[in-house]
């Protein structure tokens, strides 16, 4: 594979293109994806290919480019002066929030010293709802190749990894194309052109490294109404099992809880793991809804960091958040029905003037309870930071009980089967 990134012409340059992804196609995607895009960003422009097209294919959409060449953006700029273009990387861009309703990345991501950072970038820069088509290389073989290169294809990352960029930060993969077989005529049209780009051999190379090329579509979905989250990360360290796991009228307390989050009106439910997080996975991969955050120092710390880190990952993926923690397992529907109907910054179901779990946290109390170092727990947090409670009565006395313990899951049991 490495004579493969030899190889590979540089892009960067104007009249480079390294893609087997057609304008054409591009063009089809938005179209089906976002039917009405006002704005639009090419990361990586180069040549500018893609955006000569789209102006005469989306001729209301406004068009952005941005390339780490100058001398490619100069040149785009005298052939394309009504689209607004910038030189610059793909990390950190001069563009508003939310303000692209498509952003496409052709060749990109084999570019770059820090695909995750630009990944991030482009979540900033999509509004709600709006999408990126990224096209780039991809190898069939098992990792990822890496390499220390100034130009041109510096990593040729699995089909996986690529994707990990972009679900890693909350986008959603709505379609994938496998492009392979236009790579090779892509290829075999270079050298059949005399430009000496690309040599027989480095296409004999690539087919037997199995190198190929995909097309992702990825949605920025605007927050959910309502997720779900179960703190599922401590040692269970006072049971002396791992609690997750332990069976409550014949299921698992952590599917319980997971189920009873949903049916309560969590389109998603988010499980912070910790201890024997891959196992938490497995028990759980069955469930669609179902998506994951690793406290990796849950041995050192309390539920409020992993509340914390939860809140980090949702602040922008929901209004509101029903949280529980996974030893309260025999909660009615009813009850965490009540408490996420109601919308203060905070509510919790309160049980002969007890208060229990699930509670509710708003969209608008995120950030402070983030900002909060001290003592306490959740509920200290909420106090401290002067967050709005709202009490809700309910008739069911095991919002109140949990699990912590053996004598506490005996007592549970047995009161509640």
């Amino acid at each position: 594979m490495s004579d493969i990134i030899d190889d590979m012409p540089e892009c960067g340059e104007a009249g480079c293109r390294l893609s087997p992804c057609p304008p054409s196609l591009t063009a089809e995607l938005i179209k089906k994806h976002c039917p009405r895009p006002l704005s639009i960003l090419d990361m990586g422009c180069g040549n500018g290919e893609t955006l000569e097209y789209l102006s005469a294919a989306l001729p209301d959409a406004r068009l952005f480019g941005i390339d780490i060449s100058e001398k490619a953006v100069s040149a785009l700029g005298e052939r394309l002066p009504g689209a607004f273009l910038y030189a610059g990387g793909a990390e950190k861009t001069p563009f508003p929030d939310g303000c692209f309703d498509v952003i496409v990345c052709e060749c990109v991501f084999s570019l770059l010293d820090n695909p995750l950072s630009s990944a991030e970038e482009i979540k900033r820069l999509l509004a709600p709802e709006g999408i990126l088509i990224a096209g780039d290389l991809y190898t069939k073989n098992s990792e990822s190749l890496l390499r220390d290169r100034e130009n041109g294809v510096r990593n040729v990352y699995t089909a996986r990894d690529l994707e990990g960029f972009f679900s890693e930060t909350g986008l959603r993969e709505i379609s994938y194309e496998d492009k392979t077989e236009s790579l090779l005529s892509f290829a075999a049209e270079i050298i059949m052109s005399g430009s000496g780009a690309l040599s027989c051999e480095t296409l004999a190379l690539l087919r037997r490294a199995r190198a190929g090329y995909g097309v992702w579509v990825f949605r920025k979905e605007a927050p959910l109404p309502l997720m779900g989250l179960v703190l599922c990360a401590g040692l269970s360290s006072r049971m002396g099992r791992f609690k997750a796991f332990l069976p409550v009228k014949g299921e698992s307390m952590l599917r319980r809880n997971v189920s009873l989050l949903h049916n309560a009106g969590a389109e998603r439910v988010l499980v912070v793991t910790g201890h024997r997080a891959n196992d938490v996975r497995e028990h759980l991969k069955d469930i669609p809804y179902v998506v994951f955050a690793h406290n990796p120092d849950y041995a050192e710390t309390g539920m409020l960091e992993s509340v914390k880190l939860a809140l980090s990952v949702l602040k922008d993926r929901c209004k509101r958040l029903l949280i529980t923690p996974v030893d309260v397992p025999a909660v009615s529907p009813a009850a965490a029905v009540a408490v996420a109907g109601v919308s203060s910054d905070f509510a919790r179901p309160l049980y002969k003037g007890q208060p229990g779990h699930p509670v509710g946290l708003s969209q608008e109390a995120f950030d402070r309870i983030l900002s909060y170092n001290g003592p306490g727990g959740l509920g200290g947090a909420v106090s401290a930071q002067g967050i709005s409670v709202s009490d809700v009565p309910v008739e069911d006395k095991f919002v109140l009980l949990d699990a912590d313990t053996p004598e506490a899951y005996d007592k549970l049991i047995k009161e509640f089967e």
